[in-house]
């Protein structure tokens, strides 16, 4: 359990940083380049990755351990769309909790650009899991 958490926070610490570039390169413009961006993105997404996608990503790949599927394509599909999901999900929670649970000040119509970032975050997310496995498993000579 030790090991998984681990490479959760390494996940975790290289999710934040690859999502902060990308979002980055969509972003910046003339105004502001990618260094504004990038600090901005690594300091609101951050939080987010750490304290909803972590325990998230612990938490479901467990349970989903536990199903008993037909296939490994059933497996993935459900997988993606668990991640998916949490995503938007967390999107929100976390947008919650930045309005400190004052609903009216949400504005629903600028927050889905940002539901496609944390659908998009926590898919790089899970994305990054399976890359940084894959790299352990064949540096550990165990495929």
């Amino acid at each position: 359990m030790k090991a998984k958490l681990l490479r959760r926070i390494i996940v975790s610490f290289v999710t934040s940083l690859l999502f902060a570039v990308i979002a980055s390169l969509v972003f910046m413009n003339e105004a502001y380049g990618f260094g504004f961006y990038f600090v901005a993105f690594l300091i609101y997404g951050t939080p987010a990755i750490f304290i909803i996608g972590l325990p998230f990503s612990l938490v479901s790949e467990a349970l989903l351990a536990r199903i008993r599927f037909a296939n490994k394509f059933f497996y993935w599909i459900t997988l993606y769309l668990v991640y998916a999901a949490a995503g938007f999900i967390g999107t929100w929670l976390y947008f919650f909790l930045l309005a400190e649970g004052d609903l009216e000040t949400l504005d629903y119509g600028e927050m889905l650009p940002f539901t496609l970032f944390g659908v998009g975050a926590a898919l790089l997310f899970l994305f990054t899991v399976q890359m940084l496995d894959f790299l352990f498993k064949k540096k550990d000579g165990s495929r």
